[in-house]
C-alpha cells in the first residue's frame, strides 16, 4: 500500500518559546545593548535621546499589546508590530525600511 501526499494540505508548526528551545536569558545584556544601539540611532534621527525608564515603559506597552491581542485575537504579534508598539510609546517616526532594519536587530539578537 502506497501513501499519497497532498500538496495541497497545510501544516501548522508551533514552537513553545517558555524556555524549552531557546533560553532568553543567554547574553541577555549583550542583546539589549544590541537592540538600544539601534533604538538609539531612530531616536537620534528624530532629535531624541533615549531614557532607559522610557525604553522600559515602551516595552512594557508592548507586551500589554501581545497579551492583548494573544488572548482577543488568537494570533501573535509580528516583531515588526511590536517593535512598532515601542516605536509609538517612544513617540519616534520611522520610516519603513528602518522599521523594519529594527525589527530584523530585535528579531535576530538572540
Amino acid at each position: 500500500m502506497s501513501k499519497t501526499i497532498n500538496p495541497n494540505r497545510k501544516g501548522i508548526i508551533s514552537i513553545d518559546f517558555w524556555f524549552t528551545m531557546v533560553d532568553g536569558r543567554v547574553g541577555g545584556e549583550r542583546r539589549n545593548e544590541i537592540r538600544l544601539a539601534a533604538l538609539n540611532k531612530i531616536a537620534q534621527s528624530n532629535n531624541k535621546a533615549l531614557v532607559v525608564a522610557k525604553v522600559k515603559e515602551a516595552y512594557s506597552y508592548a507586551s500589554s499589546n501581545f497579551e492583548r491581542i494573544w488572548l482577543e485575537e488568537q494570533r501573535t504579534m509580528s516583531t515588526r508590530d511590536l517593535v512598532a508598539s515601542v516605536l509609538e510609546k517612544l513617540e519616534l517616526e520611522s520610516t519603513e525600511e528602518d522599521l523594519l532594519s529594527l525589527s530584523k536587530v530585535y528579531a535576530e539578537s538572540l
